[in-house]
Formats: C-alpha cells, sequence, structure tokens
C-alpha cells in the first residue's frame, strides 16, 4: 500500500506556494505604481505680473514677421530637449520656453500656455495654424517628416519665436502607441522567469518525493 507524503513535505510545498504568492503581489504592486507616475502641482506663480496690448494676427489679413530676423536666445539649460514621443514648450512672458527643439519624425509638440495673456503658435511656411490660446490652454502638433520649422507668436509676433527641427529616424510605432516601455519590459520578463523556475521546483519536488515513496 502507498504511504502518504509525510508532514514535512506537505509543509515544503505550502511554504513555496506562500513565498510565490508574495513575489505575484510584490511585482502587481511595483508595477501599478510605476503606471501612475509621478504627480504634477501647479505651483502659485509669484512672478510679478505685466500690462501688454494685444494685437493678434489673423488670416487672411497676416503680416507676417520677417523669418530672417534673430530668434532671441534664452538660458542654454533650456533651450534643448532630446526626443521622445512628446515634448512640451511652455509659454511664459511671451516667448517660448525652451525656443528651439530638435525631434525625430513622429514626435509631438505641446504647447501650454503659462502666461497671463493669449497667445497664438502660428508656423512661417504653415506647417501648423494653431488656434487662440488662452491662459491654461494647449496647441498640440505631430511632426511626421523631416525638416525645419521656425514659427512665432500672431499675438506678440516681434518677441515670441521658436524653431523645431525634425531630423532622424521615425520613432518605432507598435500598436499605435509611439516608443516602447523598457521597464516594463524588463520587469515582465523576470516574472516570467521567476513563474518558470517555481514551476521547475515544484515539479522536481513533486518528483523527489512520489520516487522516494515509491522505494519504501
Amino acid at each position: 500500500m502507498r504511504k502518504k507524503i509525510g508532514h514535512k513535505h506537505l509543509v515544503l510545498i505550502l511554504a513555496l506556494l506562500v513565498i510565490m504568492l508574495i513575489l505575484i503581489f510584490t511585482f502587481s504592486v511595483y508595477e501599478g505604481s510605476t503606471e501612475k507616475g509621478p504627480s504634477l502641482e501647479k505651483k502659485p506663480d509669484t512672478e510679478k505680473k505685466e500690462e501688454y496690448s494685444v494685437q493678434e494676427i489673423i488670416e487672411p489679413h497676416d503680416v507676417i514677421p520677417d523669418e530672417s530676423e534673430e530668434i532671441p536666445l534664452i538660458e542654454e539649460n533650456e533651450k534643448e530637449i532630446e526626443i521622445l514621443n512628446e515634448v512640451t514648450v511652455t509659454i511664459r512672458n511671451l516667448r517660448f520656453y525652451p525656443n528651439e527643439v530638435t525631434i525625430s519624425p513622429g514626435t509631438t509638440i505641446r504647447w501650454f500656455n503659462n502666461d497671463t495673456t493669449a497667445h497664438k503658435v502660428v508656423a512661417y511656411d504653415r506647417l501648423f495654424y494653431g488656434p487662440r490660446l488662452n491662459p491654461g490652454e494647449e496647441y498640440t502638433f505631430t511632426f511626421t517628416k523631416e525638416g525645419s520649422h521656425s514659427y512665432f507668436d500672431a499675438v506678440f509676433p516681434k518677441i515670441g519665436r521658436g524653431k523645431i527641427v525634425v531630423k532622424g529616424e521615425p520613432l518605432p510605432i507598435t500598436g499605435g502607441v509611439i516608443g516602447i516601455d523598457l521597464d516594463k519590459e524588463e520587469t515582465n520578463g523576470k516574472f516570467a522567469l521567476l513563474t518558470i523556475l517555481f514551476i521547475v521546483m515544484i515539479f522536481a519536488l513533486s518528483h523527489g518525493i512520489h520516487t522516494h515513496y515509491k522505494k519504501i
């Protein structure tokens, strides 16, 4: 007659199951926390506000500023950003920050009006022609081809200037989403490996117990 599995072996199997459940729970919590991302709190604007006169340029009577005029530079640490799938350009104090951006095809530029007055983003070549943006509003445009596109603020054309340079290989597209979350892929790979190791361990333990009691 076949003997029953000993108490020590049952305890060992239960311990392995508990460890596996703890690991699954830990990975699920970690994955959930990485998807939420950091929260952004809007800080109160303590800068001194200035009054500006607004004279918006509206089609078809646009008075386009001379593109050859030099674009005023801003601080070097705010000038260049590099590229994933979306880049934010902030409008404040009548200027664009950063005022020159280099991106890859497939990248979306997001202009956010963080000023106290309205602004309007217009490309010299009319590749994009944004709506009037009141404070707190935004406008987005996706660049799909290589090229250099200078633009200006149609409300304050002599002050607000910017430039978008599109070059390089297009970003990878998978299932309609631009780019790949490498951290998530790595986490999923580790979890799959851990699951396989656990299954192999259980199989080996069961086989060992079966062989042991078969010899008795």
